[in-house]
């Protein structure tokens, strides 16, 4: 019955939204893309285009931002509605006399002001019932008790917090809000930290209809809500402070406050549990290992004196869930967010602290983030375009000149394979280059027929399934007859890797692979067995890949805030080469934009050697 009670919610919401977009226009951003640009497109003034798309007055406009065109320059105009909100209150103080009570310890960097609008408590109340702040004022560690209001209790304390700001000279009544497609009165009163109801009772024609898209709504500001119903989203998964070493290297320096955001799924907990043991956290997997490794590394840290206060989020893989974190918490003190693992969440993050926070955001995994748009984004993996430079200077640095070369190519890889291309002509010469389509049903006959011919080396954009398959099947031929073939490549994708390592018998020894990567294990590296035995026995369990990448991206990360904080430098990432158990680390920072990892290792691969550093 729930599921056609939804599915006849949504139908609704879609009929009425093919209604209401049949009255405005919307427009999809392009590259270099402005609001005066635009405006000027649709004969609007910049007024009226940036009161309906209040989303990006103080961001700058993206290709693919969907922006609202209005049918007329004029900015329309609300009459103000008598509410709770807008009308004059008193403070009434509130017995507490048989109230029950709660206790909270003051973390780092938290204010009175702070404590009292998390509780729904006015300040004077905070005061009241801990006298000691009179005397001591506010200090990290101290304890508070804090009264648990009952529901006619939270309603006197709203209006008298409202009160008190109206009184203070702070605006009390209403902010604005243009509809913009696919909102809804959940996703509005979540973006603004309010109830549904909250929102209904400043626009009362929306407890009957859905918002129309380009309509204008008032919003009550500020609000001040006991406890957002977070419904199905999780926005904080755990807050954890750091045990310190006083004595450790870094106890001179402030509290460092992190973030961590990373799709955990918790909203799939009970689905899970139906699920055999393997199945349960397929999704968040990758999420949870890379978190033990971000807790070795605040651990570690820890251990060298560095003050540590963290908070944790599920972000999922979506938007909303985002924008909840964003809403629901303060970031202005923050310094340093981990993750999400995604790209469009990491760059809504970026975005959306932009102008309230000079938090830099780490993307852990991505490769494709638009550097330059995100001055606050550090992107920790290097991008595609670095690795191909990479293996294009390699080869022209160590192929023996002359050297036949097969290149296998691809129309999904096109301007890899002409990048891959030029730089082998200009070491071996352009009769030495054989361009082999990949897609050719005989692709495996001919590269069995030019091995014979002294063709021995292959180059590739990707080591991937399609290569693999033609490589092993081009060496169905008598063992004594195989030749050993050396195969260059900008990267290697997960199916080309088990591929690999699939490999048996005299092919295995026949093929050598040569690589780009931003991941290596390197055993021989000082800290790798100490970390895998600190892993083991926290976890019992060996650390994947992700664990060790989400050890090394962390502390990397605060080691050159800490830098940066020590020399009072401005540059908080720093121009200078690390290296972590498995990841390197050389950060450039792009003009106008953000920070990405420029650092790779070459790498080679050999099934009876295994993998091993070549540079």
């Amino acid at each position: 019955m729930k599921n056609k009670v939804l599915l006849l919610g949504l139908l609704v919401m879609i009929a009425l939204s093919d209604a209401y977009s049949q009255n405005i226009k919307t427009y999809k951003a392009r590259r270099g893309d402005t609001m005066e640009k635009i405006a000027g497109k649709y004969k609007l003034s910049v007024e009226t285009l940036r009161h309906y798309n209040s989303v990006y007055k103080d961001t700058p406009l993206k290709k693919g931002d969907i922006i609202i065109i209005p049918d007329s320059d004029v900015i329309p105009s609300t009459p103000a509605v008598d509410t709770p909100y807008n009308t004059q209150m008193v403070v009434k103080e509130i017995d507490f006399t048989d109230a029950e009570f709660i206790e909270h310890t003051v973390l780092p960097k938290e204010t009175k002001y702070g404590i009292s609008r998390r509780y729904s408590i006015t300040q004077d109340d905070l005061t009241r019932l801990n006298p000691i702040l009179q005397t001591l004022g506010l200090q990290a560690g101290m304890v508070l008790k804090i009264p648990v209001l009952t529901q006619e209790q939270k309603e006197q304390s709203t209006q008298n917090i409202a009160a008190i700001e109206n009184m203070q000279g702070v605006q009390t009544t209403s902010t604005f809000h243009v509809v913009r497609p696919k909102e809804t009165k959940y996703g509005i009163s979540r973006h603004y930290g309010i109830t549904e109801e909250q929102l209904c009772a400043m626009n009362p024609h929306l407890r009957t209809e859905m918002p129309r898209i380009g309509e204008t709504l008032r919003i009550p500001h500020p609000i001040v809500v006991a406890e957002p119903e977070v419904k199905d989203t999780v926005v904080v998964s755990d807050t954890i402070v750091i045990d310190t070493i006083p004595s450790g290297k870094y106890s001179h320096i402030p509290v460092v406050n992190v973030d961590v955001i990373l799709p955990f799924y918790t909203d799939k907990i009970e689905q899970m549990e139906s699920l055999p043991e393997k199945d349960r956290f397929r999704e968040s997997r990758t999420a949870l290992t890379f978190y033990n490794g971000v807790l070795m590394a605040l651990d570690s840290l820890g251990k060298d004196g560095m003050r540590i206060q963290a908070r944790v989020h599920d972000s999922r893989r979506d938007i909303s869930t985002a924008s909840g974190i964003v809403s629901y918490n303060d970031f202005s003190q923050t310094d340093v967010v981990i993750g999400p693992l995604f790209a469009e969440v990491a760059e809504f993050v970026v975005k959306s602290l932009a102008s309230s926070s000079p938090a830099l955001v780490v993307s852990p995994l991505s490769q494709r983030h638009d550097i330059a748009s995100y001055p606050h984004l550090v992107q920790s993996t290097a991008s595609s375009s670095t690795a191909k430079e990479t293996m294009g200077d390699y080869l022209v640095e160590n192929l023996p000149s002359k050297t036949k070369v097969i290149l296998l190519t691809s129309e999904k890889t096109t301007e890899d394979d002409q990048y891959l291309k030029a730089r082998l002509v200009s070491r071996v010469g352009v009769g030495n280059v054989l361009e082999m389509p990949l897609t050719t049903d005989s692709c495996a006959y001919r590269l069995m027929e030019k091995f014979t011919d002294g063709y021995n080396t292959v180059a590739a954009s990707t080591i991937s399934a399609d290569v693999m398959n033609s490589l092993t099947e081009s060496m169905d031929i008598p063992e004594g007859d195989l030749p050993h073939v050396k195969i260059y490549a900008i990267g290697a994708d997960a199916r080309g890797r088990r591929a690999m390592q699939a490999l048996s018998g005299s092919k295995a020894t026949a093929m050598t692979f040569i690589y780009t990567s931003s991941y290596y294990e390197d055993k021989s590296h000082a800290g790798y067995d100490d970390f895998v035995t600190a892993y083991r026995a926290r976890f019992h369990q060996v650390p994947s890949q992700y664990a060790i990448q989400g050890f090394d991206v962390t502390y990397d990360m605060l080691s050159r805030y800490i830098k940066a904080v020590e020399t009072s430098s401005s540059e908080r990432v720093g121009v200078y080469t690390t290296q972590g158990i498995a990841g390197r680390y050389y950060y450039r920072m792009h003009s106008g934009g953000g920070y990405e990892n420029t650092a790779l290792y070459i790498l080679s691969y050999k099934k009876s050697e295994g993998e091993s550093l070549l540079q």
